[in-house]
């Protein structure tokens, strides 16, 4: 070969490298949306640096004007610019407001404590106030507990104030100005991140059929399904904004097609690949072909940016060709990666040369809002809003830690109080807050060992100790959606750099953090556990009353939209149930994770979630195939929805356990039997959204024994 081929191929394998990592990336965070969280947090604590550094401010003002521009750069982001600009313009309000309180009460402790409780509640008890709560709440919280970090005194206020203003302006610019909350390119993101990991479950797939059914990839392959999902609703999300294309609801219907026949090709993979008759090689070996061509098709769709057109395969256009030559076994996934990929070209940026037609032209109905499932009433805490109820558990969990914090250390008593704070931060439970307290104690564990060997060995290096500095925040902040504990642990290690710099580490003081943390975690949970509780399991059958009621809507909908031509949005009622049913799997989080210590208990609940689960996943089936009036008149179709949306209601009975519940009903008209008298018969998206709904009817009655309900016939 040639100097100039052989460095034409090397370039080639760079950009190949290259590629591969960046569609790795994307794939992790559709959307780059840690990315430009971490980056934003990042470029706003540094910018805040420089500008208070150049203009000659103490150490004190740099570091709290840095921790403003921290705490308000990493908070919400508000659906437009102005709103964006009136939170962090507000924002100067209860954080100068909190800052001179802590400096003028630092001489009189019992005073000051009183005062830092009164803040703590208003800061949790104003979270009730949309888009505004939380984003002014917390930073009070933090000013207050910044300024006994520095020891702000009344002589230095002005000067401090001076330096929140800095901070928050530093942060206004770069999330406003550099970073702005949302623009067109961000949908353009997030649809790549979708393309991505559709193009690693194609993978997987591939990777199932080349080498056998094994545990591990058959795991890796249901980790990837839920990620792509994970990923649409993303795409959802972004088409949810004002600032969302003209043809959304397109959008909307084709990205939840290319998923569901993703989600089907996984379910027919593991079917094909763990039966008694298995594909033979060749076949495998076909599909193997298939989806290496829709998984290039993908990737070159990804590249072109919306430019260009592309050849759809013949086995993609003629379903002859689908399955054509193939034998018994293989005729299913052949028929799956076909539906693949029509999903992925009415999916792409550019028109096909050849393929199925494009459904520009798709009639989407508007949109029915409706709200979220109201939960049942019980007792006191029931008729408490959520903010009330966390507001009266953090300032009591927090009056412990002072108590406690104090006798460990009255110079750090505050790491026990912000431990015990924040672990009320986005928990809705008994069960959430013990669970984020004992990850934060992990964290902070994990990062003491670290942090003190970082700091022993940069000690005296300015500029690499800064340099830590900035990467232990942007890795934070980057991790914080993927696990908490990691956050803990980068703050840790930033903590024993910033000790550092301020020439007063010791390994002891990080063990004190630590001993604090755990003290603070301690005090949160004892609140969450006596006062005002929420249990784990009140609020997962609250959170599934909730989800059936929206699956027993959704039904009749369906019924509505199908049989008498009623426009409503079947695409938007779907992920109103992929919202409940995510409210449902973060209230059951505690009772399925590892230190759970019942058992029995624990099966239940991921059993629970399982069958919730298919029904969300039948549900999103009906929505991307029901057309409006496909089955005028059915008499089958009305029963059979009937039917479903009455065993949605009697498990809601048992739930909510209402005397003598009625049992659930079998299917005496079956929901296979919805079409049949149809003249010409059912085409194929009314077929398929069919048989969606006799999936859902078989789901439904599944939910009878994790939920303790019986059936006509007396089983379980």
């Amino acid at each position: 070969m040639s100097a100039a081929g052989s460095s034409l191929a090397l370039r080639r394998r760079w950009a190949d490298l290259i590629a591969s990592g960046y569609d790795r990336l994307v794939a992790s965070d559709p959307g780059l949306a840690r990315l430009r969280l971490a980056l934003g947090v990042l470029v706003s604590v540094a910018l805040a640096v420089l500008v208070l550094g150049l203009a000659g401010f103490a150490i004190t003002g740099v570091l709290l004007g840095a921790s403003i521009a921290m705490v308000t750069s990493s908070g919400p982001v508000q659906r437009t610019v102005r709103r964006q600009a009136a939170v962090i313009g507000l924002t100067i309000v209860p954080a100068a407001g909190a800052l001179t309180l802590s400096a003028l009460l630092g001489g009189h402790r019992v005073v000051s404590d009183l005062v830092f409780l009164a803040v703590i509640f208003v800061a949790v008890y104003i979270r009730r106030i949309p888009d505004y709560g939380f984003p002014l709440g917390f930073p009070a919280f933090m000013m207050f507990f910044f300024a006994s970090f520095v020891g702000a005194s009344p002589a230095a206020l002005p000067m401090l104030l001076l330096a929140i203003a800095i901070g928050l302006v530093c942060a206004g610019l770069i999330r406003i100005v550099v970073l702005p909350p949302r623009s067109a390119r961000t949908f353009r993101r997030v649809r790549r991140g979708f393309q991505a990991r559709l193009a690693q479950v194609l993978d997987s797939v591939a990777d199932l059929l080349a080498d056998g059914a094994t545990p591990s990839r058959l795991d890796r392959l249901r980790r990837r399904v839920d990620r792509m999902h994970e990923s649409a609703l993303m795409v959802e999300a972004e088409l949810d904004t004002p600032l969302a294309p003209d043809d959304a609801a397109l959008h909307q219907r084709r990205v939840l097609g290319a998923e569901l026949a993703a989600e089907s090709l996984a379910h027919e993979a593991r079917r094909a690949m763990t039966a008694a008759d298995r594909p033979g090689d060749a076949d495998r070996a076909v599909a193997r072909d298939r989806l290496a061509t829709l998984i290039e098709l993908i990737r070159i769709d990804r590249q072109r940016g919306g430019s260009g057109e592309f050849r759809v395969p013949d086995w993609v256009c003629d379903r002859e060709q689908r399955t054509a030559g193939a034998g018994p076994a293989a005729r299913g996934l052949l028929w799956a990666i076909a539906e693949v990929g029509a999903a992925v070209t009415r999916t792409a940026n550019h028109r096909p040369v050849v393929g199925p037609p494009v459904d520009d032209d798709e009639d989407v109905p508007e949109r029915t809002d409706r709200g979220p499932a109201a939960p049942p009433v019980r007792g006191l805490v029931g008729r408490m809003l959520p903010s009330t109820r966390q507001a009266v558990q953090a300032t009591v969990g927090c009056g412990l830690a002072i108590l406690a914090g104090e006798l460990l250390s009255p110079q750090r008593w505050y790491w026990a109080v912000i431990a015990a704070f924040v672990v009320f931060a986005g928990t809705t439970s008994a069960g959430q807050t013990l669970m984020k307290g004992f990850r934060r104690v992990v964290g902070t564990l994990v990062g003491i060992v670290t942090g003190t060997v970082v700091a022993l060995l940069v000690a005296g290096d300015l500029p690499l100790v800064v340099g830590l500095l900035f990467v232990c925040i942007f890795a934070g902040f980057y991790l914080v959606a993927i696990s908490y504990s990691a956050m803990t642990f980068f703050i840790t290690v930033m903590l024993g750099l910033l000790y550092s710099l301020l020439g007063t580490f010791t390994p002891g003081l990080l063990v004190l953090r630590l001993e604090e943390t755990a003290a603070g975690a301690a005090a949160g949970a004892l609140a969450a556990l006596v006062v005002l509780p929420t249990s784990t399991k009140s609020l997962l059958r609250d959170s599934v009353d909730g989800l059936l009621e929206r699956l027993a809507g959704f039904v009749t909908s369906t019924v509505g939209l199908l049989a008498d031509g009623e426009l409503v949005d079947l695409i938007d009622a779907s992920r109103d149930v992929d919202a409940d049913l995510d409210a449902v799997q973060t209230s059951a989080e505690p009772l399925l994770h590892r230190i759970s210590p019942r058992r029995a208990r624990r099966s239940d609940t991921r059993h629970l979630v399982r069958v919730l689960t298919r029904c969300a996943h039948h549900a999103r089936g009906i929505a991307a195939n029901a057309e409006v009036a496909a089955l005028p008149a059915d008499r089958t179709l009305a029963a059979v929805g009937g039917r479903v949306a009455a065993n949605l209601r009697r498990l809601r009975a048992v739930l909510r356990d209402e005397p003598h519940p009625e049992p659930l009903a079998r299917d005496e008209t079956p929901a296979a039997a919805i079409g049949r008298d149809a003249p010409a018969g059912l085409d194929e998206r009314t077929r398929r959204a069919v048989n969606h709904l006799t999936q859902l009817d078989q789901a439904v009655l599944a939910l009878a024994r994790p939920l303790g309900a019986r059936i006509a016939d007396g089983s379980h």
